[in-house]
């Protein structure tokens, strides 16, 4: 089995090759909701995934129903209390907040310009009679992060 992952509109999307099925399935990563889409071959990948993000933020408008995000930007740190004291001593020194600093610290560079590693599956063989991958070509692709709304 082989596993990549897809971006659309700020959420991620899993790939996994289901052999026995001989279909590509996934779902939307990093929500409480369940979001799955599935695709009979590599070409209807990224429409399925595409769709299946819009159907539920469809539904969650028709709902009124506020759509999971992957990612709030926040996250909690647990620390001593030396640790913490000597973070927010660094911060003040340096004329930052502790949330400027540990961004900083936590990030070489602000996450806008990370690029976000993305898994493009080129060409697969599939052995329909035994069921088995015989080649899966993956291809990483660097993709610029940004912010979508």
């Amino acid at each position: 089995m082989t596993n990549a992952t897809k971006l659309y509109r700020g959420y991620i999307g899993s790939i996994d090759v289901d052999l026995e099925a001989k279909y590509l399935h996934g779902k939307v990563l990093y929500v409480l909701d369940l979001v799955t889409f599935t695709s009979p071959g590599v070409d209807g990948l990224q429409t399925a995934f595409e769709e299946a993000v819009d159907d539920y933020l469809a539904m969650c408008a028709q709902l009124g129903k506020e759509p999971d995000r992957p990612f709030s930007g926040a996250f909690q740190v647990r620390m001593t209390s030396d640790q913490h004291r000597a973070l927010a001593l660094e911060a003040s020194a340096k004329g930052m907040t502790l949330n400027e600093l540990s961004v900083v610290k936590l990030c070489s560079t602000p996450v806008e310009q990370k690029a976000v590693p993305q898994v493009v599956i080129e060409s697969m063989q599939v052995n329909v009679q035994s069921g088995t991958a015989q080649e899966v070509v993956l291809r990483d692709t660097p993709v610029q992060a940004r912010a979508t709304h």
